[in-house]
């Protein structure tokens, strides 16, 4: 797949894991903590979309800063570490909390999606990725 087609399909794949996360919230019985799972997800798929817009290959990880780190300049200067790190301290706690008091809640979940699907469109629109790309988000 050519580079700027991978880097659209990566923003697809974002824009259909906010879908997910919205669904989830949605659904009362679904736990929350899964939503915020699919925020963070969303958005390392749109870093790792503006990697490959560029014309490098993106590692194998979870970790927001870091790929933040490799993205275009037009994307890191759009983008802060303080809005990453929200999605780090519930990235683990959204597949394997430890206990009850690590459960994410309704109104976080909320909060991070809303974050993720802004983080999403500033990234695709610094990347370029052609509207109806972005329609779902």
């Amino acid at each position: 797949m050519p580079l700027p087609e991978r880097a659209t399909w990566l923003i697809r794949l974002a824009a259909g894991d906010l879908a997910g996360a919205r669904a989830i919230l949605e659904a009362q019985a679904a736990p929350p903590r899964l939503a915020a799972y699919l925020a963070h997800q969303a958005v390392e798929l749109a870093l790792k979309g503006s990697i490959v817009s560029d014309g490098s290959e993106p590692p194998w990880t979870h970790d927001l800063a870091g790929l933040a780190a490799l993205a275009p300049e037009r994307v890191r200067s759009r983008l802060t570490i303080e809005r990453l790190g929200a999605f780090e301290s519930v990235r683990v706690m959204g597949r394997y909390p430890s206990s009850d008091a690590e459960l994410i809640d309704r109104p976080l979940a909320a909060r991070l999606l809303d974050d993720a699907a802004s983080m999403v469109e500033t990234v695709s629109v610094a990347i370029d990725v052609p509207a109806d790309a972005r329609e779902a988000l």
